[in-house]
């Protein structure tokens, strides 16, 4: 990855974890929003998140994935690589949202029997989601 995508990447991740941040931010909590958002607490909280990501932690590779998603369509290929590295490793999460987008075509080509599979994975750890799509498939 170019240093110009790699950049664009992290500014669109900065972006969408501090979306979250705000829709999470709580007004009791006593610092206004713009000054957290605008903080060296927010720029730290993505630059974890990444370097997570870059360590190949499945967890951060999973918000990585579903941060990208939220940003639009033009993020989805990115988004969907990150979810299928931290599925290689039994994250069972990214089990569950790599089987319903192929399940129902998000971002990715419909493929039944890849979703099922992916599905029946998250099931078997105990991912109560997979279990019940998985059990409407069958």
């Amino acid at each position: 990855m170019n240093i110009v995508k790699k950049q664009h990447l992290f500014a669109s991740i900065c972006t969408a974890l501090i979306a979250v941040m705000e829709s999470c931010y709580s007004a009791q909590d006593g610092v206004p929003l713009d000054q957290f958002v605008g903080s060296a607490l927010g720029q730290e909280a993505a630059e974890r998140l990444l370097a997570g990501a870059n360590q190949n932690d499945p967890e951060a590779l999973h918000n990585v994935g579903m941060l990208l998603l939220g940003e639009g369509p033009g993020y989805a290929a990115e988004a969907i690589r990150f979810l299928r590295q931290a599925a290689s490793q039994e994250h069972a999460e990214s089990q569950y949202a790599l089987g319903m987008f192929l399940l129902f075509g998000r971002g990715l080509d419909t493929n039944i029997i890849e979703a099922a599979n992916l599905l029946s994975q998250a099931a078997a750890q105990g991912h109560t989601g997979g279990q019940y799509e998985l059990g409407m498939l069958l």
